[in-house]
């Protein structure tokens, strides 16, 4: 049994939250805060573990090779704490390169001290570590002429199934993306303009660009920091938001006088918040559901730092519960279904290693269930939009054409004319559908009227 010590360093956690992720079904984000929370890191250390962790997760199949090629034993006989105490060393020592080989392998080294492993196994991740150094730039060619070969650090399922959906030849490049840090990507909040907000961040030195696909969408290319220490944050001037999502909110349109609004799963808000930016003359009254405390604590936070508690009404429950008591009908429903996120891998790189092929069809049935509960609380010629993080059609198309062959009621409507003119091209077969690239995640969204 591994003791409950709080970490006592960046690479510490780092190994920490690995540990945890192989042990529980949380997701990456939450063990992160979770394990962050009850060790002592200044800004700079929360920095190191975060990339520790998505750096590990982004390259493990490569990592596990060169550990594969320097271990004797067995990596699934290695005690679970000291087998991911050498995929972080591994990562620091070959690709951190500002990284100083001492440090990293000595700090690696004392976490296993602190988690109290016995000697034998802290000089073997000792030994193990010095000799990939050693062989560092042995281990970078393998890696690049590996990736000239097919390499791409992601589970043969999804390779599979991508090469059959895409193609060869887009199931690489989106490998390759997703082996990438992704851009940060904001929303411009409130009144607050896209050119507002370029040239406030700019004042900061800091790089920011318009978005090509969203008027409301400002990039920082360059920005690694914390949203938090960056100009207007604190005033609620933005979101951070990728662009798919910003454009599937557009999706709801036309909005028109008093209309009644509901997001079904509000998450911590980021749709919620856009759309009391895209109603904000027209007076429309807005509710946003959202089952899990900590998300809708997220929602609260969100809402109150973008000055717009006032324009919502939020239930912490579920669209099944709302429904009971609900007493009148909406103009406009939005469900951004709870899926797999194979269309933002970059940007949660836990989710290639911890779905399965299985879950795809569990989630199918809850999209289902969604999306009957939504269509029972909206009015006659009212907008039912269905979004997913996903690139999956089981989850996607698959869900659209089951709902429509039951809900006879229901149309697709194309989503082309709710879009600005450089997003049509994501538009397939009526519903928007990008692929992930470096400026736009991967993406669905339906738009489904309810005729009279």
């Amino acid at each position: 049994m591994k003791p409950n010590k709080p970490p006592k360093s960046a690479r510490h956690a780092a190994i920490e939250v690995l540990y945890q992720l192989d042990r529980t079904t949380l997701p990456l984000t939450q063990l992160f805060e979770k394990v962050v929370g009850n060790a002592t890191l200044n800004s700079p250390d929360k920095h190191l573990c975060m990339k520790i962790c998505y750096g590990v997760l982004r390259n493990r199949q490569f990592i596990e090779y060169v550990l594969n090629d320097l271990c004797k034993k067995p990596l699934t006989k290695m005690m679970p704490f000291s087998y991911h105490a050498l995929c972080c060393g591994v990562f620091q020592l070959l690709f951190l390169d500002r990284m100083p080989p001492p440090a990293a392998i000595n700090e690696t080294v004392q976490a296993a001290v602190s988690e109290g492993l016995p000697r034998q196994v802290t000089g073997f991740i000792n030994g193990v570590l010095r000799e990939c150094d050693r062989r560092h730039d042995a281990y970078l060619t393998k890696l690049e002429n590996m990736g000239k070969h097919g390499f791409t650090n992601h589970p043969s399922w999804l390779t599979e199934r991508w090469t059959h959906h895409f193609g060869h030849e887009q199931m690489t490049r989106i490998c390759q993306i997703n082996n990438q840090e992704p851009t940060l990507q904001l929303r411009c909040c409130g009144t607050a303009s896209s050119s507002q907000i370029i040239s406030l961040i700019s004042q900061e030195g800091i790089v920011a660009i318009p978005g090509n696909y969203s008027d409301e969408a400002v990039i920082l290319p360059d920005y690694r920091g914390s949203v938090a220490n960056l100009p207007g944050y604190s005033n609620g001037l933005f979101m951070v938001q990728d662009q798919a999502a910003q454009l599937a909110t557009l999706l709801l349109a036309p909005f028109e006088e008093n209309q009644r609004i509901l997001d079904c799963c509000a998450g911590s808000g980021g749709k919620t918040i856009h759309l009391t930016r895209l109603s904000l003359s027209q007076k429309s009254q807005i509710s946003a559901l959202e089952p899990a405390p900590h998300r809708y604590r997220q929602l609260s936070e969100n809402l109150q730092r973008t000055g717009t508690t006032n324009q919502v009404k939020t239930y912490l429950e579920t669209i099944e519960r709302f429904g009971r008591s609900a007493k009148v009908l909406f103009d406009s429903v939005l469900v951004d279904a709870p899926c797999s996120g194979t269309g933002v891998i970059r940007r949660n790189p836990d989710i290639r290693w911890y779905r399965q092929l299985d879950s795809l069809y569990t989630y199918q049935k809850k999209q289902l269930t969604l999306l009957d509960q939504a269509a029972s609380l909206l009015a006659p010629e009212g907008v039912l939009v269905y979004a997913t993080c996903s690139l999956e059609p089981e989850e996607n198309d698959q869900v659209v054409t089951m709902f429509l062959e039951k809900n006879r009621n229901f149309s697709l409507s194309d989503c082309t004319p709710c879009l600005p003119e450089p997003a049509h091209a994501f538009v397939t077969d009526g519903c928007f559908n990008p692929l992930p690239q470096e400026d736009i995640d991967g993406f669905f969204a339906a738009r489904l009227q309810r005729n009279n």
